[in-house]
């Protein structure tokens, strides 16, 4: 009897830990997205085990007494019903807990901050929370490009490759300003999108203390992830233009209640492996912009759609179209 015990007992225990262990899982893999440190390895480890005591001596008497004064004993076809229904739930706690893990894929380089600063690009912070880079001249108030990247991209990276690429050229006479995610980069905090639209919210004040920056000439330009942040940006600020490379659709009730207002650019590309052309074309086809241009690439792939100098060339036209 205790022997059946026991192994019931151990199957709750691992049952109950799978689920702690989810959500430890989540908040480790956020903590090193964020740069945090505990001090408090010791003392977290010391409560931990005592959690764990106290789990399974619960768990073996509750089963001993059900097993002592009631004969309790679990049907086979009741156990693989419990099975199922127990990995419905897993499934469902993993997908709540791990989701913004799975959607949001941070990357950073020293290397490339390092080059970025040798190269005269301005490091840009906004309390000590969001870090970015700016292409920026002090001397004279320009029109502004507001870029988000796609994702798995860090403003030091893509500063470091537009220099190289020499991207920046099709970007003259325009201040060129991006901000990290949440634990993107150097930036602080967790990625979901409720902080991304925060953080939104802060980059626009900031944009608006500066002098160099006109405010009535801000062009707001989004990557793949970063097409539905810039179109949250251009839904509640007054933007002049808005481009969006690599789009997808889940954001047209947004797109058609805010875009009619000003002028916006889609740039998409049938050879793109990872935002399918349809889902482009489902967006285009669910506005009802007049004022909203496309235009089709052939041969790019994802990731080379903002380096395209087709694409470049397009958006140049269309920032420089007053």
């Amino acid at each position: 009897m205790k022997n059946k015990v026991v192994s019931i007992s151990v199957k709750l225990l691992i049952m109950v830990y799978s689920f702690i262990f989810i959500a430890a899982l989540n908040n480790f893999i956020s903590a090193k997205r964020t740069f945090s440190t505990n001090n408090n390895g010791i003392f977290n480890l010391f409560i931990f085990i005592l959690i764990s005591i106290i789990i399974f001596v619960t768990l073996f008497y509750l089963n001993y007494y059900f097993n002592k004064k009631y004969n309790f004993k679990i049907k086979r076809r009741y156990q693989s019903i419990i099975i199922i229904f127990y990995s419905l739930i897993m499934v469902l706690f993993i997908i709540y807990h791990l989701q913004d893990q799975f959607v949001f894929h941070p990357n950073y380089s020293v290397k490339a901050e390092r080059i970025n600063v040798n190269n005269r690009y301005e490091p840009l912070n906004i309390d000590n929370k969001y870090y970015g880079f700016g292409k920026i001249d002090q001397s004279k108030v320009s029109p502004t490009i507001l870029y988000f990247g796609g994702n798995g991209e860090s403003t030091a990276v893509n500063f470091y490759l537009f220099n190289k690429e020499d991207i920046f050229k099709y970007y003259q006479g325009f201040n060129f300003i991006s901000f990290d995610y949440p634990s993107y980069g150097l930036s602080k905090g967790k990625a979901n999108e409720e902080n991304i639209y925060l953080m939104v919210d802060r980059i626009m004040e900031y944009l608006e203390t500066n002098p160099y920056v006109d405010m009535n000439n801000i062009v707001v330009m989004g990557f793949s992830l970063g097409t539905g942040v810039a179109s949250y940006t251009a839904s509640k600020y007054n933007v002049n233009k808005l481009v969006l490379l690599a789009p997808y659709n889940n954001f047209s009730d947004t797109m058609n209640q805010f875009i009619p207002i000003f002028y916006s650019l889609i740039i998409y590309s049938l050879s793109d492996q990872l935002v399918s052309s349809k889902l482009s074309k489902k967006l285009i086809e669910s506005s009802n912009n007049n004022n909203l241009k496309t235009f089709v690439l052939v041969e790019e792939g994802h990731n080379e759609i903002p380096y395209s100098p087709n694409a470049l060339f397009i958006i140049n036209n269309f920032i420089n179209d007053y």
